[in-house]
């Protein structure tokens, strides 16, 4: 709509120099245009084509932002429409993916990413199968507690324990320890 505006203003402007030229002066074909009036003629067609070129950029941006807007709609209503399906699918990968620790999903992610495919076909991927693989092994590692110092004085018989043992021995032991020890007083 503002392209018709711009259009007919500049044939408005175009009819009413002509009739400027045609009803107002009429000079003689014959008489030459002097040095000044050709600068001034100069001037003012170049003031003209500096407005048209204006008016076409400023039409042509015009032009360029509703194709954009017409998109950004066009696409609107389209993912409105596909927006049910997109929720199961979202539901689909939250129970594909539930089962991994933050840095598993995002190495899943760069994955994805990298090989241009879904999430879930990413986590699926036997690459990524084996990495997650490796990496719980080695947090469970992690996680293990150490092999206790203590050793186990229950190998030896109760006769044969020393001071040592007894701190070494866990509660239980140390309960079996004195029930042996009652027994042997009475």
């Amino acid at each position: 709509m503002a392209e018709d505006k711009d259009t007919t203003f500049i044939e408005e402007e175009e009819l009413e120099e002509k009739e400027n030229e045609e009803g107002g002066e009429e000079k003689e074909p014959s008489k030459e245009l002097n040095p000044e009036e050709i600068v001034e003629k100069n001037k003012q067609l170049f003031a003209r084509a500096k407005k048209a070129e204006e008016a076409k950029k400023r039409l042509e941006a015009e032009n360029l932002l509703l194709k954009k807007k017409l998109e950004e709609l066009t696409k609107t209503k389209e993912t409105g429409e596909k927006k049910d399906i997109d929720v199961v699918n979202l539901i689909k990968m939250i129970s594909a993916l539930k089962d991994y620790s933050p840095e598993e999903l995002e190495y899943i992610s760069t994955i994805s990413k990298a090989k241009n495919i879904s999430l879930e076909e990413a986590a699926r991927s036997e690459e990524v199968q084996l990495y997650i693989q490796a990496r719980r092994e080695k947090v469970s590692k992690e996680k293990a507690p150490p092999p206790t110092s203590k050793s186990v004085p229950s190998k030896k018989p109760f006769s044969e324990w020393t001071l040592e043992d007894l701190k070494k021995a866990s509660i239980e032991e140390i309960e079996e320890f004195r029930k042996w020890a009652k027994e042997q007083k009475g």
